[in-house]
């Protein structure tokens, strides 16, 4: 099989798994060498598809991030998942907010939906085990610790 055969091959693969969602090139990358894509094949087809419009890291980022701020999630977590795709910090930075004051009303709105979840009632949001859970939910949502203790302090 010739290479050019190949990196056809290749490219047609890469269409298929980005026209069931984005990807980022990093996540590309993996799913084609995972395939025995030759590496030099991989970055030129990878090279093509960005040149042509179809793979976009910025697209990407912007979906990522547009997802979890719906399901709830805060920066932390939403910046983890981004470099865990292999997506660079410079373009996660002009995605995701680093306004402190937009952060503490996501985070209000993450606590509301856990003290409705849970049940917590308004004569017992000051008790110590109700605090740390209401903490636990927070930090594991992707909050930052100062974020998180503005929430707790704040009137219910």
């Amino acid at each position: 099989m010739s290479e050019n055969s190949s990196t056809n091959e290749a490219y047609e693969l890469a269409v298929r798994f980005l026209a069931r969602r984005e990807h980022s090139r990093h996540e590309l990358r993996v799913k084609l060498r995972q395939r025995g894509v030759s590496s030099s094949a991989v970055e030129s087809v990878l090279d093509t598809l960005e040149t042509n419009g179809l793979q976009s890291d910025d697209r990407y980022t912007e979906i990522c991030v547009r997802s979890r701020l719906r399901k709830g999630h805060g920066p932390l977590k939403i910046r983890a998942y981004l470099q865990h795709h292999g997506v660079q910090n410079s373009k996660i930075s002009e995605h995701l907010s680093s306004n402190e004051e937009y952060w503490f009303k996501r985070a209000l709105e993450s606590d509301t939906k856990c003290r409705v979840r849970n049940q917590i009632e308004q004569e017992n949001a000051r008790d110590q085990e109700v605090l740390q859970v209401r903490a636990r939910y927070l930090s594991n949502r992707g909050y930052p610790a100062n974020v998180i203790s503005r929430v707790l302090n704040s009137p219910a």
